[in-house]
């Protein structure tokens, strides 16, 4: 940070960029930050950096990119969606498109604008077809819309192609993610027995609490109210920064007007 503070008073002619640079690196502190005041306020203070970078420098792609994952952070989505594209559209062919296009998939998720998550999501792919997390998106999109019927087989398909995409260090842990969304799957389609099988496949010989969040989701689908209220409290204790986004979590919806739900959200933002 010392570095870009020189070089906006030592360079004001390169003033877009040393922004750019601050608001990147805020960006990042704020990430490492747990105490949420001091997290909001480092956020603030990255957006500002980097809106004014584009403000000066509209064709700064990188900046738009950053400032979209400051604004995702802050909880503004359609504002964090617009940046990313304006990333894009600056420069297709950014570095960290990637990224950049695995955010568009889930800012849209996470907001249920599914046609829109699923444009992203194919276009991802049809860049990048052997990037697991831009697979992911596929197999996420057919495990837990609504919309689509679910199709195990489908689903079980897609599940294989991520995990033959990841390196082979890290197939475990994605075996287990996918896993839980074939689980949510079955119990779509109402096959409660062969969902609680892959709940046991995907946590193996003993509980995983990350997959504590997906089992609760799992667990919702199965009607099963109270096992993830448990699910969720445990989960909050090792990610305790997610509570702040369930209160508008779809794939939380059947907990929104539940009171236990509003008092675990109440005493983990005390």
């Amino acid at each position: 940070l010392g570095h870009a503070e020189r070089a906006l008073v030592m360079r004001p002619g390169n003033r877009p960029a040393a922004l750019e640079l601050r608001g990147t690196l805020r960006r990042a502190l704020a990430e490492t930050m747990e105490e949420a005041d001091s997290r909001v306020r480092m956020l603030r203070l990255a957006r500002d950096d980097l809106t004014r970078a584009v403000e000066a420098h509209p064709h700064l792609a990188r900046a738009w990119w950053n400032l979209s994952e400051v604004l995702r952070l802050r909880g503004e989505f359609d504002a964090s969606l617009r940046a990313a594209e304006r990333a894009l559209a600056e420069d297709a062919f950014l570095e960290d498109a990637r990224q950049v296009y695995r955010q568009l998939f889930y800012t849209a998720f996470e907001q249920e604008q599914n046609e829109r998550a699923a444009r992203w999501c194919a276009e991802g792919r049809r860049r990048f077809p052997h990037t697991a997390d831009l697979i992911l998106c596929r197999l996420l999109i057919l495990a837990t819309v609504d919309t689509i019927p679910p199709d195990p087989g489908a689903v079980a398909a897609v599940a294989d192609t991520v995990v033959r995409n990841v390196a082979p260090a890290d197939s475990g842990a994605w075996r287990a993610y996918v896993d839980m969304q074939l689980a949510k799957t079955f119990a779509r389609a109402g096959q409660a027995d062969s969902a609680e099988a892959y709940i046991g496949r995907a946590h193996g010989g003993a509980f995983q609490a990350w997959l504590g969040y997906d089992e609760a989701h799992t667990r919702l689908l199965l009607g099963q109210r109270d096992s993830a209220l448990v699910l969720l409290a445990g989960y909050l204790e090792i990610q305790p920064g997610r509570a702040e986004y369930w209160p508008r979590d779809w794939w939380l919806r059947d907990l929104w007007t539940d009171p236990r739900f509003r008092e675990l959200l109440g005493t983990t933002a005390d």
